[in-house]
């Protein structure tokens, strides 16, 4: 039996993953391989198609491949047996959608300026997936092979945002089934854009999510952020992982690997 390979692209969230499988245990192969290649989100738009590769057209974003992955500035798609595509604009922004538009169910946890049909608003959620760069990403290697493709979605926004101004007032959250209506819609309209790329979406772990579309705040403490050529760690931060989060979510992508693999990637 041959080696698994597999690769993470990511913007600025791979710092969480990276850090977590640099620092924890996860029982993986001797044989299996992970590559991380990591930049700015305005980087990974400009990412193009030579060949049978993915490159960068910028240095900058070049240089961060190469820091992020040990030496790489290129991924040769041919060299692995999976992509795992992270973030890169794909997620569920509560707040985000709730003020572009919404519909007279929303106003039920939401102020609401912008009314519309539900028909209307799910045409937009659609649009805004089809928008993100991890969908452009995507789109190129389809052009280039059939490989497995996981598409992990950002972490929501943490839940310490609603003590703050304007999501405090904006947010009154009394209905909380009717949140979790508006969030698995969204994840639906995910998942059908992701599905004719023929990739498979993973989402936030529940045991990150404070309540539907807001990540627990002992998540977002100290952490794990890309800049420049280091991983950068702050105090707290609304929308990125620290490394606790990145060990789950990358239990969550090694589980499915090893699952589509036939054990190869997990030892046990």
């Amino acid at each position: 039996m041959s080696a698994y390979a597999a690769c993470v692209l990511s913007n600025s969230h791979l710092a969480a993953l990276k850090l977590a499988w640099t620092n924890r245990v996860f029982g993986a192969r001797e044989d299996f391989t992970f590559d991380f290649f990591g930049a700015r989100t305005c980087m990974l738009k400009q990412v193009r198609r030579k060949g049978r590769s993915l490159v960068p057209r910028t240095g900058d974003a070049a240089e961060r491949w190469r820091f992020t992955s040990g030496g790489k500035d290129r991924i040769d798609i041919d060299d692995y047996d999976a992509l795992v595509v992270v973030a890169c604009g794909f997620g569920i922004d509560v707040p985000k959608l709730r003020s572009q538009c919404g519909t007279l169910a929303h106003s039920r946890f939401s102020r609401v300026e912008n009314l519309v049909s539900a028909a209307c608003f799910e045409a937009a959620s659609e649009e805004m997936f089809e928008a993100t760069g991890a969908l452009h990403l995507i789109d190129l290697v389809r052009k280039m092979s059939e490989l497995p493709i996981f598409l992990v979605a950002a972490p929501f926004i943490s839940e310490v945002v609603l003590e703050r101004e304007p999501y405090g007032e904006d947010l009154h959250l009394s209905d909380r089934a009717a949140l979790a209506a508006f969030v698995a819609q969204l994840r639906t309209v995910g998942e059908r854009v992701a599905s004719r790329r023929r990739c498979e979406t993973i989402w936030q772990d529940q045991s990150t999510v404070a309540f539907p579309g807001f990540t627990r705040r002992a998540f977002n403490r100290d952490p794990a952020r890309l800049d420049g050529r280091q991983p950068k760690v702050k105090e707290f931060d609304d929308r990125h992982g620290n490394e606790d989060y990145g060990e789950i979510a990358m239990r969550q992508i090694l589980r499915r690997l090893d699952e589509i693999s036939g054990g190869r990637v997990l030892a046990q």
